[in-house]
């Protein structure tokens, strides 16, 4: 018989070794994976206090790999969002201010001119012009109030089929009460189809803002025709106006920009119309362009899938 024998020294501290080298191979192991987490959401937070101190231009930069880069992206997407509203905030507040000022100048100027003048017919022509800025004013406030319920987030839109040459007449019609000088007209090619889906209301808001900026441009015709192609419905509203400089193709469709740099009564319109389109199209999935008119003048489009 032969034993028991004694554990060797050796081997009991080979043990506590092997312990310990398991210990530093687990700590390794979870400082590899946590380090990055923290290092990307130590940027993250950076990121939301740089953004909260103002800087709106700040985004997160973290890798698509990255056990955050959902939550950065999230981020990133509300930044672009608050930003876009602080930046249109600001440029409505300029606009609106500068839209104001100038009625409410001529107003001020024809008041201190009705108190001075003691000439019944220049008075009567001041109260005239004072009637008129004060319609002015009337109808700016009317078209803020329009382009603030477009700005807004996407309404629940009821989606209709239509049949085209039916809801086109009408709004054509209704845009050319009025019209003595000009020749508004409509086609849709029989070879096409004859119903859409859309928002009537809305799209009918569209296409008559259209309507209304060609006739005002026109010289002699302004022309709408409907057509689907390629899985979109397509409007074109054509005038043989002055055109549109091919500079301004994306400009003119920002709220207050006028190709007018005049601030004048008679330019017509605030600039909020395109605007309104836009989101309208915005709306429907689709887009609002600009081009040249085989008429000469501009062609709007808008178009919206099938």
């Amino acid at each position: 018989r032969l034993g028991p024998f004694p554990t060797p020294v050796t081997l009991s501290y080979l043990q506590g070794l092997l312990l310990a080298f398991l210990a530093v191979i687990l700590a390794t192991s979870a400082l590899i994976w946590v380090w990055p987490l923290a290092r990307d959401l130590k940027g993250l937070d950076k990121t939301a206090q740089r953004f909260g101190q103002g800087q709106f231009d700040s985004r997160a930069d973290i890798g698509k790999r990255s056990a955050v880069s959902a939550l950065a992206h999230t981020f990133n997407t509300m930044a672009n969002r608050i930003q876009a509203l602080i930046s249109s905030h600001k440029e409505l507040t300029n606009a609106v201010s500068h839209e104001l000022r100038t009625p409410i100048s001529r107003l001020r100027f024809a008041m201190e001119m009705l108190h001075t003048n003691k000439h019944e017919h220049d008075r009567e022509r001041y109260l005239t012009s004072m009637q008129a800025d004060i319609n002015e004013l009337d109808t700016l406030v009317a078209e803020l109030l329009t382009y603030a319920s477009f700005d807004r987030d996407k309404p629940d839109m009821v989606m209709q089929h239509h049949a085209m040459p039916v809801w086109l007449e009408q709004v054509v019609q209704q845009a050319g009460i009025g019209l003595e000088t000009l020749r508004l007209s409509y086609h849709i090619d029989a070879s096409t189809a004859q119903q859409a889906r859309f928002e009537p209301r809305l799209l009918a808001r569209a296409v008559s803002n259209l309507l209304d900026n060609a006739c005002r441009y026109a010289k002699q015709q302004v022309q709408v025709s409907f057509v689907v192609k390629d899985n979109f419905n397509f409007i074109r509203v054509d005038d043989d106006g002055c055109g549109i400089p091919q500079d301004q193709y994306e400009h003119i469709f920002k709220a207050f920009s006028r190709l007018d740099a005049s601030r004048g009564r008679n330019t017509g319109g605030y600039g909020l119309g395109l605007a309104i389109v836009n989101r309208i199209m915005q709306w429907h999935n689709g887009k609002v362009s600009v081009e040249q008119s085989p008429l000469g003048g501009a062609r709007f489009i808008l178009h919206w899938p099938v």
